[in-house]
């Protein structure tokens, strides 16, 4: 059986079993795998009982002319490109690198499939310096024949260049950005060099702090640079949805630390979800600190007078509380405010339509509903 890794973006870390059949991967809830931070076009992985992997990639191609001279656009037509997957060979799609493998065989680390990746091969450097040299001594044939002077001035302008872009290669990148994120304040994020590439991992704050980073590597290089960290913004609402737990909440400490807090039923579920979630979790989420109180049947209670909306009307009542939970009350008028009883009614009271064990067991039931993971930016 085959297994996939995710190696970077949001689910660096991540693993999974690919049985034999069709897997599409994007950003959709439809998705058979969902990467939330997914940016290219859709991929349908299709795994055969021989255990060889392909990718179609769905593209748009030119279809031909239309027959009208009238101006119209040229037609397009959908096409798919397939590639074979060979494993322990990273494949890149979009901002997204994935890769595949035997699950019975120990993998390489993370590090070391990137830099198959990023560092070019060696055939590929061989080549690339025979070009160098046969443009080299083009050159120096046509200095020969225009003669030694214009030869002189060629070679003296050129080793210059060549001293410059030793100077200023992957490590000088590299060290560009260190000082860029010191200066912007961004602590948490560290800086090192793969092959020719610089890859930024750790963790930044929120969404703003993201904006600020990609605008700052921008500026140093338009490509070589892989961003591999993490918005704790997106990694709190991640771990909250994947907990699955009512009254958790998830805050960020620092560092790579978040702290879950709040009052459930069952610290030992809790436990156990967990240990589920930290297995999923890539390097730059270092931590996870457990700071919960038991008391069960408690943990969907809203705190006594504490709303972040309350909107009435003659028969409902809907409150919202600060965590996001819905109450809906029912209410009704009595018809009659003297009853048969003979005991005197307030005309204004209302008395509710369901009794006060429905409307804990519905409040219960709005809180333990799981919400949607929000996408990630």
């Amino acid at each position: 059986m085959k297994q996939l890794r995710i190696l970077t973006g949001f689910h660096a870390g991540a693993m999974l079993q690919l049985t034999p059949g069709q897997h599409r991967v994007h950003g959709g809830a439809d998705a058979d795998i969902r990467l939330t931070d997914w940016t290219g076009a859709d991929v349908t992985l299709d795994v055969d009982p021989s255990g060889v992997v392909r990718a179609s990639t769905r593209v748009d191609v030119p279809a031909g002319e239309p027959a009208q001279a009238d101006g119209a656009a040229t037609a397009t037509a959908i096409e798919d490109e397939t590639v074979i997957l060979v494993d322990f060979v990273p494949m890149r799609f979009g901002e997204t690198i994935l890769c595949v493998g035997p699950d019975d065989t120990p993998w390489p680390s993370d590090l070391d499939l990137l830099s198959t990746l990023l560092t070019r091969p060696a055939d590929a450097q061989a080549d690339a310096e025979r070009r160098t040299r046969r443009r080299y001594y083009g050159a120096l044939v046509a200095c020969v024949a225009v003669g030694i002077v214009a030869g002189t001035v060629v070679l003296l302008t050129t080793a210059p260049d060549s001293e410059a872009a030793l100077r200023h290669g992957a490590d000088y990148r590299t060290m560009r950005i260190q000082d860029a994120l010191a200066a912007a304040h961004m602590t948490e994020l560290q800086v090192r060099t793969v092959g020719d590439t610089s890859v930024v991992t750790g963790m930044v704050a929120n969404l703003s702090d993201d904006q600020l980073v990609r605008s700052t590597l921008a500026k140093i290089a338009s490509k070589d640079i892989v961003r591999s960290y993490d918005v704790a913004q997106n990694a709190v609402h991640s771990i909250e949805d994947s907990l699955g737990i009512a009254g958790v909440r998830v805050k960020y400490l620092g560092n790579g630390a978040f702290a879950i807090t709040g009052t459930v039923d069952s610290k030992a579920a809790l436990d156990k979800a967990v240990t589920r979630v930290r297995a999923d979790l890539d390097s730059n989420i270092r931590r996870l600190d457990v700071q919960v109180d038991e008391h069960p049947g408690q943990a969907a209670a809203p705190a006594a007078g504490q709303y972040s909306e309350i909107v009435s009307s003659d028969s409902v009542q809907y409150t919202q509380t600060p965590d996001g939970i819905k109450h809906i009350y029912m209410t009704e008028a009595p018809a009659d405010p003297a009853p048969a009883s003979g005991v005197p009614v307030a005309s204004g009271a209302d008395v509710p339509s369901v009794d006060g064990s429905t409307i804990a067991r519905s409040a219960e039931q709005v809180h333990a509903a799981p919400r949607p993971a929000a996408p990630d930016s």
